[in-house]
């Protein structure tokens, strides 16, 4: 079905009292607007703040024992990974999920002949099942992307300073829809997450997903997660 791009008047309140039958273009105003509605304010969102420990060991005196500092970037060393898995509940219409990712980038290290930190982030999604005692991942429904240093991730650039805060950075696959349905089977360059219909025979829009990230060498804080709009779903 089409979804009308301009906006109709809904009908005169008092044909609309409870209890009252509507038919003709009062149910037809309502419907193109309820389809509206579910095309653009009802897509899904979800936002995920990772939580973490921010206690700084070298910040210590007789008046700041303990001090919490919001960069916890001291406690990172080159080769440092994380995994994170969200789930996300997509729609009936969902199909591209655009991610946003803040996160805080790895250092050189005091070792001036030491190479610098290469950050990584990976996001794959997979299809979910429950068959009475929980949800498992039972298919991937996208292989997803890869965000480095070469096309979206940017590097803290000073030396290892226990007196210094790190950055915080933002990166985001974009909205920009590919043409055609992505068919990569490992990580590719940044792109919108794809939602298939289907994958390994089970039903993926409108299920709960898993979003599984994997992190080297820099540290997630957040992540939002947010329904694309597209005029029409894509096969």
């Amino acid at each position: 079905m089409l979804i009308q791009t301009s906006y109709n008047l809904l009908p005169n309140k008092r044909a609309c009292n409870n209890g009252a039958v509507l038919m003709g273009s009062s149910v037809s105003s309502m419907c193109a607007a309820l389809s509206q509605l579910t095309h653009v304010k009802f897509l899904g969102m979800a936002n995920y703040p990772i939580m973490r420990s921010t206690f700084n060991a070298y910040k210590s005196s007789p008046y700041q024992i303990g001090v919490a500092y919001p960069s916890s970037l001291i406690t990172m060393t080159k080769g440092y990974t994380e995994s994170h898995k969200l789930f996300y509940a997509s729609t009936p219409i969902s199909t591209y999920l655009c991610a946003i990712v803040v996160y805080e980038a790895g250092t050189n290290d005091s070792d001036p002949t030491a190479s610098e930190f290469s950050p990584r982030i990976d996001i794959e999604v997979k299809a979910l099942n429950d068959s009475g005692s929980g949800y498992t991942e039972v298919a991937t429904a996208d292989y997803g992307i890869r965000m480095d240093s070469s096309n979206s991730l940017l590097l803290e650039s000073a030396l290892y300073d226990a007196g210094r805060h790190s950055h915080t950075y933002y990166a985001d696959t974009g909205i920009t829809v590919p043409r055609v349905p992505p068919t990569n089977t490992s990580p590719v360059a940044p792109r919108p997450l794809y939602l298939p219909a289907t994958a390994g025979g089970y039903n993926v829009r409108g299920e709960v997903v898993a979003i599984n990230i994997d992190a080297e060498d820099c540290k997630i804080k957040n992540i939002t997660l947010l329904d694309i709009y597209i005029p029409e779903v894509a096969p």
